[in-house]
């Protein structure tokens, strides 16, 4: 969905900005000024994509980041957010109301 609507709705991005956390924000494809069509897919690419910018903005020493990356996925945010955990880019993983499996629901 629309990144914006976090400056409303913001009681997770005020309990991150508290604790000293940068958090980035991005659209979905087709969402606000970009192009394209959401997927599971697309979503999933698309957090590699946002996360590997981020990564490539770190010099590491000794093979470690110097930072500590997370992802927090709300909803179908869920699905970028585990995958990153999956494939082992992320180091903490917060997911909220998110689903299981979207094959599997109802039409």
């Amino acid at each position: 969905g629309y990144a914006e609507p976090s400056i409303y709705n913001s009681e997770w991005l005020n309990f991150y900005l508290d604790f000293g956390i940068n958090v980035v924000l991005w659209n979905y494809r087709g969402y606000g000024s970009s192009t394209g069509l959401p997927s599971p897919t697309n979503n999933r690419n698309d957090a590699e994509l946002d996360f590997n910018g981020l990564d490539q903005e770190h010099q590491y020493v000794a093979g470690r980041r110097p930072i500590k990356i997370g992802a927090h996925g709300i909803s179908v945010g869920g699905l970028a957010a585990t995958h990153l955990a999956r494939i082992g880019a992320v180091d903490f993983l917060m997911t909220d109301r998110t689903f299981s499996d979207l094959l599997n629901f109802p039409k």
